[in-house]
């Protein structure tokens, strides 16, 4: 055992020993270690938490050090803003007042323009006002607008500037600089023109800095049009919108390029002609869209040179601006027609002379008030109201400054000349009201010193003239028209008439619908009760329209009385409208409307039209409204027109034919001859169309009449005198015509055109164009295309009143020589305005003492139309006064006359008819004894119904038709059946006062087979005449107004040409007064023995009736006689003498009327210095116009060619250095803001620059992007690189939107799509709050105190709203800084 327990020890120490030699631990140092190292770490740690806390103490010493400094630095901050509050509270004070009464001035100011817009606005309601000053009212009504919406934008920079300062001032204590006194030149406003840099429009928006903290945003419209317009580095823009409410000062202004140039092109030049191109017809609104360099324009059909031709997409038309929105260009109205342009005078440089003495006091008031760089219009008007003295005037710029001066004249190159020298300036209460005397013009007023030598240059004198001439004119038609207010007032009544009129004739019937709330602006949900009642409505309305044969339309009318035109649904559950209808007026109307079934009253609308040109002075001659207007004080203005031949020889044996016709041929403008009954009217007027042709063959007559019988009578009449047939031309329905002049229609014309088309012969390179224009022809079934151009051709035209007006006709485009107006006295005011509106000359013809015009039946209704506001005496009366009665009565003698020789009625009748109706002046002529009776051997009979009983009128007392005598009808019919035993074939006309009494005969006529028997009222048979008429009176009991109204009376008694027959009662026309012309009459019967009981009627025999075949052979003497033109000499004694004549002066060069000297510029009037001579360009024959001013006044001579033929300077072309380029007239017309040198290229070079070239591949689409050549080069030229996309994706990229809802406000976010594309191509996040509270987000506010250091605490909203998003306290305990040391 021992040795094995020795080995075993043997190898414990062997094993020790191997453990040593081999270095590793045992087990017991392992524990060892383990003990070490954990006394080591503990000692570690503690020695590492020992200094730590010396750092954290150290640290935290070092924070509270820099914060106690911070705080200290604070503290001394806030003291030093203390301190600099206090010692600038004085000035910050006097900022502050001035501020705050500055902003109660301006808002003040702007009080009294909105009233002065209210006041001018009111007055242009005013027909009177319209006719007296409209375009100047209109033009002061927009200067007004101007002004207010400049006080509105500096009061808007005031309180902006006021809250800058505020801030600045309670932030820092500091002072903003001064704020302005008047409306910096960047402030924007809606419609004003301001020019900016191509770079700043490139942008997204860009910002305009006025003052610290003042500035304005800006958005362009329109990048696209800058970017395609390299060569302009600054452009004109217009301010056209806020993107929201104007309140919110931190939304942009939007600016359009385009608008801003055409806006700048037409305060240049207004008359500019506009080469644009059609991109949309319209052809229910009669309309086309026409683009002009981006801008849109409409040009009405009405409006064109060719009505009918119907114009296609893409054609190009020259146009010129008619009218357009004054404020943002949002509608412009264009027209093809020059003469069309409603624009204001304007002045280009006007010298106002000003005394050394007064120089540095105007310089210095023009600029307090703003005037010396005023853009308004000037109103210039008489010093006194009451007393017109051209020797002082009163100048107004605006609403702003206002000022004395005198005219006074100066001898300049042995010539008198005007000039204006400036007096003194007067108070803004002496500013013109609205229904003052003034002109509103444009004038660039230059203030020159005045001459200390008197001498004068003359260049400088020019425009004062002109001015002068211009003013002084103006003013003496408004004092005139003053003079002449009752005039006026009586075409301002019957204004007011029409428009009515329309309104209610528009309405065939109406009934009263509810809608409901939810209701979008063009489709209107009925309520459900109300579905059953518009279906009746819609089967009415069907009904009606079918039995009238009119189109089924439908308008609703608002309860402020706007209308909409409307179309009903299938199901009568909607309405659709035309137009929006905002809410606004559906909660005013408390969701009711009126929908009513429309009809088109066309001759109530025609009227209603012409009536409001003339009283805006839209006619051929302006004059002649003045002429009307002022009717008393006209000369007779001798055109030098002598006769030297009659064409028919029967006027020289009537002395009143010869001398109306001597003198309305010797008047240049107007002229009114009164034809009672049988003088002859027709005669005259065939004698002065043949001598209006004599004198100018290629002259526009037109003939019309309110009847088509009148026209018809002349018409026919022509060819018997010597006038060739196809000089003839008759507009009209041809059913109403007469047979004799059927073959003058127009209708016929066209069909003669069309015959000839297709048989004449034809050159054979240009039959493919004729077989074009058949084709063309053949599609347009109406025949318009061409009616316009076929009346050129003729010379005579003959169209009734409210024919005139037939759109199809063209008539109303045309202007006439000379217009002849027959029956004149039987029309209405608005049918003789028709053509007097397109008249230079005017022959009216008519009788006042004959039946006024008749009146629509609903103006006489009590229970129609309320006129009582309009006309103060009683209505009757007042439409018993015809317009032909009111001109005649206050015309001079001199442009009178009548004829008073009558050829129709035999003596019995004619003596009594002069006698009773026109005291005696009417002569019966000497043929008119050679007729003898018809029957009872009396040429006038009254069959006496005194002892029938049964002999009286009827009415229905249900009915509101008028009386009726069915005795009468009994005794008419026996004396008709009586008279045909011998009086077979011949007319034989029954007349009577009323229309039931007229049916029932015309029953009663055909009941018996009577032939050849007309049965009409007195009043439709006005201007007829038969040899054999019979006047049944129906009355025997009531005495009536319209029964023994004077006119009608005349008319029926003047209607036959050989016997007339009246059927009454003899007790009843002497229950008249004793100076009743119906108790004259009665005893004028009894007198001559012209009385025949009935009863002694019913007893007559054959020999008794006393038949006189030979009677009818004597008609023949008073036919008027055909032959050669008479020679005629001795002219003058038949026209005014001059001491008869009022003289106002010298004449005109070019009229010839008399003017004060003062009044004529080179012995020409102002209104013939503003017409113009039309003629043809010598090269392309286009039409040209040279105005009288340039010719007479300038001196200059009439130019030969067009602009776009006129050369005006040539010079080498910049990029091909051969070519020359050639500028014309018109290329300096279309860019007015350009001179020659500013036209670089030659033509190769402009097409060659406008072909479009490869420029890159679009990052959107991948599609090749392709620029004009020239704008490649520019980009080039410029350093500027092409764009990045092509031009569909850039308006992709710029459609907006919507990316959610802002989680602020709440607001839909909106932003352009290529905006979004760059925020997800550059995995950005999509913005989460709109542009307002984005910008919001940023400004700082008081929120608190820090609770241990006690400082302000500021926050912005974008941190308080990362508080409150999650949940944490607010406001905050701590400021920013404590924070940090927690």
């Amino acid at each position: 055992m021992l040795p094995v327990l020795g080995a075993i020890a043997l190898g414990g120490v062997i094993l020790a020993a191997g453990a040593c030699v081999l270095n590793s631990l045992s087990d017991d140092e392992k524990r060892r270690q383990e003990k070490l190292k954990r006394n080591y770490q503990e000692y570690k740690e503690k020695s590492d938490q020992e200094y730590r806390n010396i750092a954290l103490t150290a640290h935290r010493e070092m924070q509270r050090y820099a914060r106690e400094s911070q705080y200290e630095l604070w503290r001394a901050k806030q003291a030093a803003i203390e301190t600099r509050k206090a010692q600038n509270a004085d000035s910050y004070a006097i900022l502050e007042s001035e501020l705050n009464s500055q902003i109660a001035e301006w808002e003040k100011m702007y009080g009294q323009v909105q009233k002065a817009i209210e006041t001018i606005r009111e007055g242009m309601s005013q027909k009177y006002n319209q006719s007296l000053r409209g375009n100047s009212m209109k033009e002061v009504r927009s200067d007004l607008i101007q002004t207010s919406k400049i006080q509105r934008a500096y009061i808007g920079y005031l309180k902006k500037y006021q809250r800058a300062a505020n801030r600045k001032y309670d932030r820092s204590g500091e002072l903003t600089e001064p704020f302005l006194m008047r409306l910096p030149e960047k402030t924007p406003f809606i419609g004003k023109l301001m020019t900016f840099h191509r770079d700043q429009l490139l942008e997204e928006s860009f910002h305009e800095e006025i003052h610290d903290g003042v500035s304005y945003l800006f958005v362009c419209e329109d990048r696209a049009y800058v970017e395609n317009h390299p060569d302009m580095e600054y452009v004109s823009c217009l301010v056209t919108a806020r993107m929201k409410k104007e309140e919110d000062d931190r939304l942009p202004y939007l600016v359009n390029c385009s608008r801003g140039i055409f806006m700048q092109m037409l305060k240049q030049n207004p008359l500019v002609p506009l080469e644009a191109e059609i991109i949309e017809v319209r052809e229910e609104d009669g309309e086309y869209i026409l683009d002009y360099k981006g801008v849109p324009l409409t040009l009405k059909r009405r409006n064109t040179r060719r009505y009918h031709r119907r114009l296609n997409s893409h054609e190009h038309r020259s146009v010129f601006v008619m009218d357009y929105d004054r404020n943002t260009l949002s509608w412009i109205q264009v027209t093809e027609w020059k003469e069309q342009c409603l624009r204001i005078e304007s002045f280009t440089e006007v010298s106002l002379f000003i005394k050394d003495e007064d120089c540095d006091n105007f310089i210095a008031t023009m600029e307090k008030k703003g005037g010396a760089w005023s853009e308004e219009g000037w109103y210039i008007g008489p010093m006194d109201q009451n007393q017109f003295d051209p020797a002082y005037l009163k100048f107004q710029l605006g609403r702003q400054v206002v000022f004395c001066v005198a005219q006074k004249n100066v001898a300049h190159n042995d010539e008198q000349h005007f000039y204006l020298e400036f007096v003194h300036f007067l108070s803004d209460e002496e500013m013109f009201q609205g229904n003052d005397s003034f002109v509103a013009l444009h004038a660039n007023l230059k203030a020159r010193h005045m001459p200390s030598n008197g001498k004068f240059d003359g260049q400088n004198l020019w425009g004062g003239l002109a001015l002068t001439l211009y003013v002084n004119s103006e003013l003496l038609k408004q004092a005139k028209m003053k003079e002449n207010r009752e005039n006026i007032l009586f075409f301002n009544q019957w204004s007011v008439i029409m428009d009515r009129l329309v309104e209610e004739k528009e309405s065939v019937n109406h009934i009263s619908i509810h809608i409901e709330e939810t209701t979008g602006p063009r489709t209107l949900n009925l309520v459900d009760e109300d579905r059953n009642t518009v279906e009746l409505f819609y089967q009415k309305a069907l009904r009606f329209s079918k039995k009238e044969n009119i189109p089924l339309q439908f308008y609703v009318r608002t309860i402020n009385g706007r209308k909409y035109r409307a179309r009903l649904s299938d199901d009568f559950s909607q309405i659709n409208l035309k137009d929006e209808l905002h809410v606004k007026q559906l909660e005013d109307s408390n969701y009711q409307l009126e929908l009513h079934q429309f009809s088109n009253p066309y001759p109530e609308r025609q009227q209603q039209s012409a009536m409001n040109s003339f009283l805006r002075g839209d006619l051929a001659d302006v004059r002649m409204r003045d002429t009307i207007f002022d009717l008393t004080h006209l000369s007779f203005n001798d055109s030098d027109e002598r006769l030297q031949f009659i064409c028919n020889s029967s006027i020289l044996q009537n002395q009143s034919q010869l001398r109306a016709v001597i003198r309305a041929v010797a008047v240049r403008d107007f002229f009114m001859i009164q034809g009672p009954p049988g003088t002859g009217k027709t005669t005259v007027i065939k004698e002065l169309i043949w001598q209006q042709l004599q004198s100018n063959p290629s002259a526009k007559i037109l003939v019309v009449s309110q009847a088509n019988v009148a026209v018809d009578n002349v018409l026919q009449g022509l060819p018997d005198i010597g006038i060739a047939a196809d000089h003839i031309v008759r507009c009209g329905l041809q059913d109403k015509m007469s047979e004799r002049v059927q073959e003058f229609s127009l209708e016929h014309r066209i069909d003669d055109y069309h015959n000839k088309l297709y048989s004449s012969h034809c050159e054979e390179n240009l039959q493919g164009y004729r077989e074009l224009w058949r084709r063309l022809l053949e599609r347009n079934k109406e025949n318009d295309l061409i009616g316009e151009d076929i009346l050129n051709v003729y010379p005579i035209i003959g169209a009734t009143c409210v024919g005139l007006a037939q759109k199809h006709f063209g008539l109303d485009r045309m202007e006439f020589d000379l217009v002849i107006i027959d029956e004149a006295g039987k029309a209405l005011p608005g049918e003789l305005l028709l053509p007097i509106n397109r008249a230079h000359k005017i022959i009216m013809i008519g009788d006042h003492k004959q039946l006024p015009p008749v009146i629509d039946p609903t103006l006489l209704d009590q229970n129609g139309i309320d006129l009582s506001d309009v006309i103060e005496e009683e209505i009757p009366v007042f439409f018993d006064r015809s317009l032909f009665r009111i001109l005649f009565e206050s015309c001079p003698e001199t442009n009178r006359c009548m004829l008073d020789t009558q050829f129709r009625m035999p003596p019995m009748i004619g003596q009594l008819v002069s006698r009773l109706f026109y005291g005696g002046s009417l002569v019966t002529g000497d043929t008119c004894s050679q007729k003898k009776p018809l029957f009872f051997n009396k040429n006038l009979v009254f069959i006496n119904m005194d002892e029938e009983q049964d002999y009286h009128e009827h009415k229905d007392p249900n009915e509101r038709s008028g009386p009726y005598n069915p005795y009468e009808i009994t005794a008419t019919i026996f004396l008709l059946q009586e008279l045909r035993k011998h009086y077979q074939q011949e007319r034989i006309v029954v007349i009577t006062p009323y229309k039931r009494q007229m049916g029932l005969l015309r029953k009663a006529v055909k009941n018996t087979n009577l032939s050849c028997v007309d049965v009409n009222t007195i009043d439709a048979f006005q201007g007829d005449e038969a040899d054999l008429v019979i006047y049944c009176m129906t009355r025997s009991r009531r005495r009536t107004r319209y029964f023994s109204d004077y006119a009608r009376l005349n008319v029926a008694f003047s209607r036959t040409k050989n016997m007339l027959i009246i059927i009454g009662a003899l007790k009843y026309l002497k229950s008249y007064p004793q100076d009743h012309a119906l108790h004259v009459i009665a005893e004028y019967l009894q007198e001559n023995n012209l009385l025949l009981s009935y009863r002694q009627l019913c007893k007559f025999t054959d020999f008794n009736w006393a038949w006189s075949a030979s009677s009818k052979v004597s008609q023949s003497v008073i036919s008027e006689p055909a032959g050669q033109p008479v020679h005629i000499t001795n002219t003058e004694k038949y026209l005014p003498k001059a001491d008869n004549l009022q003289s106002y002066g010298k004449p005109c060069k070019i009229c010839g009327q008399l003017y004060d000297e003062v009044n004529l510029l080179k012995g020409v009037c102002s209104e013939c210095l503003h017409k113009s001579e039309h003629y043809p360009c010598q090269r392309c024959h286009q039409d040209m116009e040279f105005s009288n001013f340039n010719r007479y006044v300038l001196g200059e001579d009439r130019p030969e060619l067009c602009l776009n033929c006129m050369i005006v300077d040539k010079h080498p072309c910049i990029r091909c250095k051969t070519n020359e380029v050639i500028v014309r007239g018109a290329d300096l017309a279309r860019h007015p803001q350009y001179t020659e040198k500013d036209f670089k290229y030659c033509s190769d070079c402009m097409k060659e620059r406008s072909k479009l070239v490869e420029v890159g591949i679009c990052q959107s689409c991948g599609t090749a992007i392709k620029m004009k050549q020239g704008v490649v080069e520019d980009y080039a030229e410029k350093g500027w690189e092409v764009s990045k996309f092509c031009k569909e994706c850039k308006e992709r990229r710029k459609q907006e939107v919507c990316i959610g809802t802002c989680r602020e406000c709440g607001s839909t976010l909106m932003f352009r799509q290529g905006k979004v594309e760059d925020y997800k191509k550059s995995n950005r996040p999509l913005p989460q709050y709109c542009m307002t509270c984005h910008n919001s987000s940023k400004e700082e506010e008081f929120v608190g105190y820090c609770c241990d250091c006690q400082s302000p605490i500021y926050m912005t909203r974008g941190e308080r709203r990362y508080y409150e998003q999650r949940g944490l306290q607010f406001p905050p305990k701590r400021c920013k800084n404590c924070k940090r040391r927690y």
